[in-house]
């Protein structure tokens, strides 16, 4: 193959790329799709299309479940520094904690919670950060 065209194809691809990252965040900050809908969108194609930042990122919801202090990943889900955070992972880890005596002493939201928590996930434009605290 010649490499010519092969570059051509790339640029393509990233332009494409880039194309249906803005398509998809714009989507995903939607609040008139309903947020099932937007959450299913962004489990199967979030972490592929969408970037994480470098820094934490702190979600009102969280900090408001965790009893007046900031809500601390480390101690929640066990993670280290410099650990890549998904939203889907955080999701998952709390949803786990529904209605489960074993979690008493942590965190635990309500499903509502859970919901609101999700919204102010997709209106960030990130899949997930990393744990560099």
């Amino acid at each position: 193959m010649d490499t010519d065209k092969l570059n051509e194809k790339l640029k393509a691809l990233q332009a494409q790329r880039q194309e249906l990252r803005v398509e998809l965040e714009e989507t995903l900050k939607n609040r008139e799709v309903p947020l099932e809908d937007r959450w299913e969108l962004f489990e199967e194609h979030g972490e592929s299309i969408l970037e994480t930042t470098g820094w934490i990122e702190h979600f009102k919801t969280l900090d408001q479940a965790s009893k007046g202090s900031s809500f601390d990943y480390c101690d929640e889900f066990y993670v280290e520094r410099r650990q890549e955070l998904t939203y889907v992972f955080i999701i998952e880890r709390l949803e786990d904690r529904l209605d489960n005596k074993f979690y008493e002493n942590d965190t635990c939201l309500t499903e509502e919670q859970i919901n609101e928590l999700k919204e102010e996930m997709l209106q960030t434009g990130h899949c997930g950060f990393v744990n560099d605290w």
